[in-house]
């Protein structure tokens, strides 16, 4: 594994989602980056008065969806291309002043926290996704989905009939393409349920998060063995005839990567 850490892989993309990143009703990639350039413009010009950055970072707030975790409000763009999101307070931002200390969480806690997909995902799970995706937004909705890349790897390796090898990554062009797709459509999945309170596998209700499921008994149908890339992808079915598009969808896709990995 090449990267220490999967917060900050490489610089062209980075992940916020522990800070609070999609942690809003209103998550989606326009309104999050203005979110996170003005945030980052303000504290230009408010290093020295953090709680003037607050008041004014303030307005930019919206709607959680799980009140319990924190939304860091010293979360922006810690480059000038807009690539990589990351705290503002961190000393290679200020001269080597740690600032963290004033935020909610503290120094000690900002400095040392390993996410759960560090801990659950192996080493060549990592390094897949960040070979494949390389923008900030996407890169933070997949690598956090531990169930979705576990997923989608077990089909292709039970078809291959070996652990995934991430080299193979570096010498096909046409497999980190293919794989890529699958991983876009965590952002751009036809069937995604258009709803607010919805992230992923899970819905928000009254405070609590809950385990989304896909009644396939109410459509008249068995139970897809895709179905937990389709909870991963939010998706809401209305008839059969939708669950057997997506379905061709994902087994197309897993039949691509699975003859590209084979093949030389």
């Amino acid at each position: 594994m090449k990267h220490s850490h999967l917060c900050q892989p490489d610089l062209l993309k980075s992940c916020g989602a522990c800070c609070g990143l999609y942690n809003y009703r209103a998550n989606g990639r326009r309104i999050s980056a203005e979110r996170l350039r003005r945030r980052s413009e303000i504290f230009i010009s408010l290093r020295s008065e953090p709680n003037r950055y607050c008041q004014e970072v303030a307005v930019l707030e919206g709607a959680k969806l799980y009140e319990t975790i924190y939304n860091c409000e010293f979360l922006g763009f810690i480059d000038e291309r807009a690539q990589r999101v990351g705290c503002l307070l961190h000393p290679q931002l200020n001269n080597g002043v740690d600032l963290r200390g004033i935020s909610f969480y503290g120094d000690e806690l900002c400095r040392h926290h390993l996410c759960p997909s560090y801990e659950k995902l192996t080493a060549a799970e990592k390094e897949v996704v960040v070979c494949i995706v390389n923008d900030w937004y996407l890169y933070g909705l997949c690598i956090t989905d531990i169930d979705l890349i576990k997923s989608y790897l077990a089909h292709i390796q039970n078809a291959v009939g070996e652990e995934f090898n991430p080299e193979k990554l570096h010498k096909k062009p046409e497999l980190l393409r293919v794989m890529g797709e699958f991983f876009s459509w965590k952002e751009a999945w036809p069937f995604r349920q258009q709803e607010a309170l919805r992230f992923g596998k899970y819905y928000f209700l009254e405070g609590e998060h809950h385990l989304a499921r896909i009644d396939y008994g109410k459509i008249g149908i068995d139970p897809s063995p895709y179905d937990g890339i389709f909870l991963s992808f939010a998706s809401e079915f209305k008839e059969g005839k939708e669950i057997s598009t997506a379905e061709e969808m994902v087994k197309g896709n897993i039949e691509q990567a699975v003859a590209l990995y084979l093949t030389g």
